[in-house]
């Protein structure tokens, strides 16, 4: 990946928080219209009422603006001022499918970088109603944010050949919630060097790691619950996988007024 950073012109005021990831696709089928063409559409400030972090082709990822810079992709200020946004292109003359390779290569790698969880990787839909990314959303977004998924166990594997902190001097002295936050991040490696890293907190760090990232607890007493529960459907919300507005959710979930409030209550609170 290389850097073409463009000016502000076309960017907003105040720090992109980053929470989310915002995947689009192009739209312009022309030949050419590649990740070089679009970098440099941004470095011609006033071209295009737009801005954006990142765009991608068969060849190469270009970043043009830093994370932390609001850009204009999102179509909602509240998109803008907390997404990083990637930018698929679809000219012509590409191979669509190694740009998929390599956008979700980069997806995989921002979300490392800024500890967002998967969760928040998400459709510009999601934020604008728009019908973007086209393609992905016709036939190709659950494999796409499969192998995001895939990629992100991928990168937990080095952790292994990391030095780990010793078996006899485990870190004690965080809560739970702390180091839950690095393993999140994989900074504990995964399955036996995980358990040894944490030593005696690894069952409750484990559970409250579960709970952040499938809404599901690990307590074995409590019985199943019919159907999905308030945390899965939220997750789907946040996901797009239930579209916009209420009325349009609440009939997707197919559930009742007063379990809808739950979810976008629960929805809210993760989204603060």
């Amino acid at each position: 990946m290389k850097q073409q950073i463009a000016s502000t012109t076309l960017t907003g005021s105040g720090t992109n928080s980053c929470r989310f990831l915002t995947i689009h696709e192009t739209a312009n089928k022309s030949r050419g219209a590649n990740a070089q063409a679009h970098a440099n559409l941004q470095s011609r400030a006033g071209i295009r009422q737009a801005s954006w972090h990142y765009q991608v082709d068969d060849r190469e990822a270009i970043q043009s603006h830093p994370h932390k810079r609001v850009c204009w992709h999102a179509g909602t200020p509240a998109g803008n001022a907390n997404s990083i946004g990637i930018e698929i292109c679809v000219n012509a003359d590409g191979d669509f499918t190694k740009t998929i390779e390599n956008a979700a290569q980069l997806a995989a790698q921002v979300l490392r970088e800024e500890n967002i969880p998967l969760e928040r990787m998400v459709q510009h839909n999601y934020w604008s109603g728009k019908n973007c990314p086209t393609f992905l959303r016709q036939k190709g977004w659950n494999a796409f944010v499969a192998r995001v998924r895939e990629l992100l166990k991928d990168d937990d594997k080095p952790a292994l050949e990391k030095p780990q902190a010793p078996a006899s001097k485990p870190s004690t002295g965080k809560t739970v919630a702390q180091l839950a936050d690095e393993v999140i991040a994989g900074k504990h490696g995964t399955g036996d060097a995980r358990r040894k890293s944490l030593g005696g907190k690894y069952t409750a760090v484990q559970a409250e790691v579960n709970r952040r990232l499938t809404g599901k607890t690990s307590k074995p007493s409590k019985p199943k619950p019919v159907g999905k529960t308030v945390a899965q459907m939220a997750t789907e919300v946040i996901t797009g996988k239930h579209g916009i507005g209420h009325a349009a959710r609440q009939k997707s979930l197919n559930i009742d007024s007063a379990t809808y409030a739950k979810v976008r209550a629960e929805v809210n609170r993760r989204l603060k």
